[in-house]
């Protein structure tokens, strides 16, 4: 049905003055397979306002014991694809200077990526948080808190109402024609 219902739509890249800034949002499910009890993560990022570049949902392979665990696998998977495209990016000539804005709903990844946070429930996942951090101190991503209803991500990890996931589709597919 989404195939179906998004025929028409398309990423249009146009020659001009554009905003080739990056852009991400990354999401997590805790337990959203019922079956395994394994987490679904999605991540997407976007060029300016050209629309959704890369989108990537899948469940987790490991069984994540916690919300943080599961939004810090998420945002971490977001970190590796930023890191990525910001290289092939730069290949291209279209050199980042800023830091890239990481979109996230969770508060406690905002926090874990400034300072680092001892909880033993924490521990099995310091290496995430660890590579969150040293991106954000080298100034390759700027974590951002943002509202679920905003985090376009979502739609990667749970059935959403319809008018929601159109919001969602629209963002992420930017203009479909040139200005």
């Amino acid at each position: 049905r989404y195939l179906n219902g998004t025929r028409d739509y398309g990423i249009v890249i146009y020659h001009g003055q554009g905003d080739w800034v990056l852009s991400g949002h990354a999401d997590a499910d805790l337990a959203g397979d019922l079956n395994t009890a394994r987490s679904t993560i999605s991540y997407q990022t976007q060029l300016g306002q050209y629309g959704n570049i890369s989108f990537s949902s899948k469940l987790e392979r490991k069984i994540c014991t916690s919300t943080g665990q599961a939004e810090t696998y998420a945002f971490a998977s977001l970190v590796k694809e930023v890191m990525w495209e910001r290289l092939i990016m730069s290949e291209l000539g279209l050199v980042q200077c800023r830091p890239t804005v990481c979109n996230t709903d969770n508060n406690g990844v905002i926090l874990q990526s400034k300072n680092r946070i001892n909880h033993a429930s924490a521990k099995h996942y310091r290496i995430s948080q660890a590579l969150i951090r040293q991106v954000r101190s080298d100034q390759i991503i700027l974590p951002n808190p943002i509202y679920t209803k905003y985090n376009v991500a979502d739609m990667g990890t749970k059935p959403l109402p319809a008018d929601v996931f159109k919001r969602h589709r629209d963002t992420l597919m930017g203009p479909q024609t040139c200005p």
